[in-house]
């Protein structure tokens, strides 16, 4: 593990020090040309007649990792844009994955940059101290209406510590976990009220199993994400600097005390859910076996986020002849002790990539802003599955006519994004895949293996992110 080197560290290294080294000593012209800064004065600048022709529209390149329906629906929203007003054009161009988007940026020089992109929130972090991003803030403060409206969760997710937005929240893919009503209710738990942290779920898990209502109580395609989020919630950071949100971070808290416990008593949860058979073979694909044993009934519990809900419903249907009466929650804090005034966002988002054309940037800023408006925001959700950003979104006739017939209490979810605060959000981090890997190979370690001594692997995961976040320091750190 110490001497593994991911691929978005890699390229989050070469991203750094190429963007750095690119704006080291060039002008940026807004002819979307880079060129040595001439040394002129007043006497020496050129100016030209001004043109009898009409001005062409300012080019806004937006590269993302949408296909199918998703990219349809951004093409004609880009249509409508363009036909609307005549100073910006916007083009959208389908790059693949986010590895595949990062790979593209680093091989980019600068003159060929896009001016919008759309990232997860775990790679807020690789963005953010990349050197490529204009932040939102430098075109609508905190009072600007298309900022305001915007939840709690959303904002600590995609915001600084002031909650003045870097990037800007597409929606809200919630991390939480899906029940089968029909069995929950067969030991009379109800998870809006039964359930205030993870360590609930053993005792409703080993009953589910034990009285053969499901073969397995729950299954998860498990992220180290949860368990990030399940520290953000408890209140805890993992890394220095406020969470890695008021500078880059130089070193993991996982094996500080304060916070190995907490990270020991989460391994420890899912080793127990393992070792009593509650749980579904961890590390099995959500979609190609987790999926399938909800929909045979199999399972009672599934973790996730919320744009799975419809696959989920769906499956299920095709099995069975009367629809399952499905809840979701919230994800939730490892102990009963989480202050729970947090809710870290999952999803989507835009970034504004330093375009050497400035008025570019102020077209992409214009183009989030119709996207994100109401009817739009709305649609949008309806396709990915995502939660709204905003009370007008959520009270869009299109999503309350989305909502409608779903089993889901959608209203106790939108209440939990208004009540949250801006202090929980996933730690921000430029190697976001080697901390993931780090803390998922953890986890296995201490599932597969009953006697794998579990401060051992919190070590291990530890000394991994350090090597990892070392690396990132030396190549870039020094040079900011």
């Amino acid at each position: 593990m110490k001497a593994k080197k991911s691929l978005s560290l890699l390229l989050a290294l070469v991203l750094c020090v190429t963007v750095f080294a690119g704006c080291a000593n060039v002008s940026k012209p807004t002819d979307g040309t880079t060129s040595a800064s001439p040394k002129t004065s007043e006497s020496t600048v050129v100016t030209e007649p001004a043109s009898t022709q009409p001005k062409e529209p300012i080019e806004v390149v937006y590269w993302g990792t949408w296909g199918s329906d998703k990219k349809e629906f951004i093409e004609r929203l880009a249509k409508e844009f363009n036909e609307m007003q005549n100073t910006y054009r916007v083009t959208y161009e389908y790059v693949g994955n986010m590895n595949d988007l990062l790979a593209k940026l680093q091989v980019t020089d600068e003159a060929n940059l896009p001016t919008l992109i759309n990232a997860t929130t775990e790679q807020n972090g690789t963005y953010m101290y990349s050197g490529l991003v204009e932040p939102i803030y430098n075109f609508a403060g905190k009072d600007d209406p298309f900022v305001s409206m915007i939840y709690g969760n959303l904002v600590s997710c995609w915001g600084d510590l002031d909650g003045n937005l870097i990037g800007y929240p597409m929606g809200n893919s919630m991390a939480g976990i899906y029940f089968n009503m029909d069995m929950l209710n067969q030991i009379n738990v109800d998870p809006y009220k039964d359930i205030h942290c993870l360590e609930d779920l053993y005792d409703i898990c080993k009953q589910l199993v034990d009285k053969g209502i499901a073969k397995y109580a729950i299954g998860t395609d498990h992220s180290n994400i949860y368990l990030n989020y399940a520290l953000s919630i408890e209140g805890i950071h993992v890394v220095d600097n406020e969470n890695g949100k008021s500078a880059p971070p130089t070193v993991s808290y996982y094996n500080k005390d304060g916070t190995r416990e907490y990270v020991k008593r989460y391994f420890q949860l899912w080793r127990n859910l393992s070792v009593g058979g509650y749980c579904y073979p961890l590390g099995s694909s959500w979609g190609n076996e987790i999926l399938p044993a909800f929909a045979k009934g199999d399972l009672a519990i599934v973790t996730g986020t919320i744009g799975g809900y419809a696959r989920l419903a769906n499956a299920w249907n095709e099995n069975h002849d009367t629809p399952c009466n499905i809840a979701f929650i919230p994800w939730q804090p490892i102990t009963k002790n989480g202050r729970s005034s947090g809710l870290p966002a999952s999803g989507n988002g835009f970034y504004i990539i330093k375009d050497p054309n400035v008025e570019a940037r102020k077209g992409a800023w214009e183009f989030i802003k119709f996207f994100s408006q109401d009817d739009h925001a709305a649609e949008w959700c309806t396709i990915t599955g995502y939660l709204p950003i905003s009370e007008g979104c959520y009270h869009s006739p299109i999503y309350q006519n989305y909502i409608k017939n779903n089993t889901l209490d959608f209203q106790f979810l939108i209440d939990a994004q208004q009540k949250s605060d801006i202090l929980s959000y996933h730690p921000v981090t430029p190697i976001n895949t080697e901390f993931q890997a780090a803390g998922l190979e953890a986890l296995e370690n201490i599932v597969a293996d009953p006697n794998y001594d579990i401060d051992r692997a919190i070590d291990e995961m530890t000394e991994a992110i350090n090597d990892a976040l070392n690396m990132w320091q030396a190549t870039y750190g020094k040079k900011r």
